[in-house]
């Protein structure tokens, strides 16, 4: 009856309360969804309600309305998760559910902020979980209250008043997990502990993440290395830290992951992470770590270091220098990334033998010379060279990766010709990016690839005369640039017609394409970049993807009028400069409110201009380049 008063409280739109029924057949509320019984006394101890993602509605199923009192009289609830819905409050009698053990309101919708802070008298709770639930939290005394707490999350609430907070949460005697994720802490948050508060630290506390804080060194480190002993994971990513990385991050003998990423840290990391050995993750991403590579890595790894346990290093986005070292000494490492650092020299010729590596990315570097072999790396499913300075053939050094996903290797100087045989091994490639490098893609008509790409990136290679037949066993890409490729045909109908509704950009530009474009309004979803400038495309211009947010039909010999505009609302940048189009602009730039570039110049327009209270009719050729805010 307590059930049935909780549902009657609440609007439920998607029946997804529609086994709670008081009737012979189902009155057995054991067997109703979200609840759960002891076995021996048949009491509820469990409801588990929370909103649920539907594939098929393509929406969230949720309910709505008041949280009943009647809950009281559910005396054995241990299991209380109502996320995701919507209520006008989170109740003050929640904190009389003397038995309650997990308590999960996370992404709550509330008509009133207001936060019970009843919910300290919860002394056997042990999971608190508010996230994103947009409460308003002052005064965290309460959380001093909660002697059985293990796992505190209040990650995107606003705490900007909530003075005390962390030290109040990080002195439960039983807390293991404290995650305060972009909560706007303010910067007294970090006051120093008095030694009685030290004394009483968790010695179980092992998961911190105070990511998203702006918080500044002097906030974070008085206290934090107070829990050498105890942290297996900590997230400070996006804060203020500065500076150099202190030693003491050393003393954390039992911590697996170190997340420092965004944080304007220098210099390079000291040799305390020696130290680490059971380390699994280290991410110092978006620094400006400036220290030589091997020397790097030589701190790292020092007597008893992490040779043995890092499987994710991720050194990207800093000022890091000096030549790739053999990064294989970590024979665990399963993900490396250093792309967007000011590493030179070459690579080393081959790589130790890494049964684990499925992620190797070095972008956007400036590293030099041969590309390395890569056959002792068969584990490899992305491997990313980008705007490097590699040169030397390519394509031998593909055969072998047959588990290969994802290939960027674009922006280099490498030679030589791809056929189908270097290719034919790559079953699960989906993601292939050889863009602008002296490459010829020689690939019979007739060939059935053995992938299903989703990403094609050929821009500047050379595909040979005739439209690349081969694309036809392709139909998941979203991704497609065969610009200046050397193309000298018409565009063949299965190409339009194989042009999955939501693509992403494409771009045949810069060769020699002719013939005409049908309708392309059926591709829509994904606000398409559409570029088929420099080629010689002629006749009317068709209807293009409505949610289109460029086009560049630029120099080509495209006629007649631009009516099409009308129906292309989110279009930013439109490009339809010297082609031989005429007739009357369209009065409906009102519909185009966020164009930003508009070009029309070498066209034979008939625009109607109005000066000084006078209109004149002009027919001829007319320019404009229009910067629209």
């Amino acid at each position: 009856m307590a059930l049935l008063q909780f549902k009657h409280r609440l609007v439920d739109d998607y029946n997804i309360l529609n086994t709670w029924r008081n009737t012979s057949t189902s009155r057995d509320c054991c067997q109703w969804k979200g609840v759960a019984c002891n076995n021996d006394s048949g009491q509820v101890i469990k409801l588990d309600l929370p909103a649920v993602w539907s594939k098929d509605l393509q929406q969230l199923l949720s309910l709505r309305g008041e949280i009943d009192s009647s809950l009281l009289s559910l005396s054995s609830l241990t299991y209380l998760d109502l996320s995701g819905n919507s209520f006008t409050r989170i109740p003050n009698f929640l904190g009389s559910l003397k038995t309650l053990q997990h308590l999960k309101l996370t992404n709550i919708e509330l008509t009133s902020p207001e936060f019970p802070s009843q919910l300290g008298n919860l002394s056997n709770l042990q999971t608190l979980d508010l996230l994103a639930t947009p409460v308003l939290i002052k005064n965290t005394d309460w959380l001093s209250r909660l002697s059985s707490l293990k796992y505190l999350n209040l990650s995107y609430i606003d705490l900007s008043e909530s003075v005390g907070l962390l030290n109040n949460a990080i002195t439960l005697a039983s807390l293991v997990e404290l995650h305060l994720v972009n909560c706007l802490l303010p910067n007294t948050t970090g006051k120093l502990l008095a030694p009685s508060m030290i004394t009483n630290l968790s010695e179980s506390f092992s998961v911190l993440n105070i990511n998203s804080n702006d918080l500044p060194n002097s906030m974070i480190y008085p206290w934090l290395f107070n829990f050498s002993s105890s942290l297996t994971y900590i997230d400070l990513s996006n804060n203020k830290l500065l500076g150099i990385i202190p030693e003491a991050f050393g003393t954390f003998k039992n911590l697996q992951t170190l997340d420092l990423t965004n944080n304007g840290l220098e210099g390079g990391i000291p040799s305390s992470f020696g130290n680490l050995s059971n380390l699994r993750e280290l991410f110092l991403y978006g620094n400006n770590l400036n220290q030589d590579l091997s020397s790097f890595f030589n701190n790292l790894s020092g007597s008893v270091g992490p040779q043995r346990s890092l499987q994710v290093l991720d050194l990207s986005d800093n000022q890091l220098s000096g030549s790739l070292p053999d990064f294989t000494i970590f024979t665990a490492l399963k993900e490396f990334y250093i792309f967007g650092n000011q590493l030179n020299g070459s690579c080393p010729r081959r790589f130790e033998k890494i049964s684990n590596l499925s992620i190797l990315d070095l972008a956007d570097n400036q590293i030099n010379g041969l590309i390395p072999d890569l056959s002792a790396l068969a584990s490899l499913r992305r491997v990313y060279f980008e705007r490097n300075l590699l040169h030397g053939t390519l394509a031998k050094r593909l055969e072998p990766l047959s588990m290969l996903e994802s290939l960027g290797a674009s922006s280099n100087y490498f030679r030589g010709t791809i056929t189908e045989k270097h290719l034919a091994n790559l079953s699960c490639l989906t993601y292939l990016d050889l863009s602008n490098n002296s490459l010829a893609i020689e690939i019979g008509s007739n060939w059935s690839a053995t992938f299903q790409l989703e990403t094609i990136s050929l821009s500047s290679c050379k595909l040979g005369s005739s439209f690349p037949r081969w694309l036809r066993t392709q139909t998941n890409f979203s991704v497609l640039d065969i610009s200046n490729t050397g193309i000298n045909d018409f565009v063949p109908s299965w190409f339009w017609e194989s042009l999955i509704p939501g693509i992403r950009y494409l771009n045949l530009s810069s060769n020699q394409i002719h013939g005409m474009i049908p309708d392309l309004d059926f591709i829509s979803g994904n606000q398409p970049i559409i570029d088929l400038s420099s080629n010689n495309f002629s006749g009317n211009l068709q209807l293009f993807p409505p949610d289109s947010v460029t086009l560049r039909l630029n120099d080509n010999m495209f006629s007649g009028p631009i009516s099409f505009l009308c129906n292309l609302t989110s279009l930013t940048h439109l490009d339809l400069s010297n082609n031989k189009l005429s007739g009357e602009l369209p009065n409906c730039w009102k519909n185009l409110g966020n164009l930003v570039i508009l070009n029309l110049e070498n066209n034979g327009f008939k625009v109607l201009l109005q000066w000084k209270g006078k209109q004149s009719e002009y027919q001829k050729t007319f320019g404009l380049v229009m910067m629209i805010r």
